[in-house]
């Protein structure tokens, strides 16, 4: 049995606040999966321009899984965008000035 949480069990839970379903989420094979496809082609826009989104980048994730891939499955929570793009100026802060960021309204 996989003690894993499901995406949606952790997404839809009203008892847990956005920071934790998103760490929970990231813990799931698709969020890893998510995470590893975001940084990498963060890394490739970082590589080519100055300013760019990290919704604009789950957008490419979101057509090239779904579209391309057919994978109908396939789901990124758009409260979870910010925080990728938190967690991946943290671990290189060469990402500050690529990203503008705003204060998170949700908790």
């Amino acid at each position: 049995m996989n003690a894993q949480p499901d995406l949606w069990t952790v997404v839809n839970s009203p008892r847990w606040s956005w920071p934790e379903r998103y760490r929970a989420w990231r813990q799931t094979s698709q969020g890893r999966k998510v995470w590893e496809e975001f940084v990498r082609r963060a890394y490739r826009v970082l590589d080519r321009r100055a300013r760019f989104g990290g919704k604009a980048i789950c957008e490419a994730i979101r057509w090239d899984w779904t579209i391309e891939k057919g994978r109908a499955d396939f789901k990124i929570n758009n409260s979870f965008v910010s925080m990728m793009v938190d967690d991946l100026i943290a671990e290189d802060p060469r990402f500050g000035a690529m990203f503008e960021r705003r204060r998170r309204r949700a908790t």
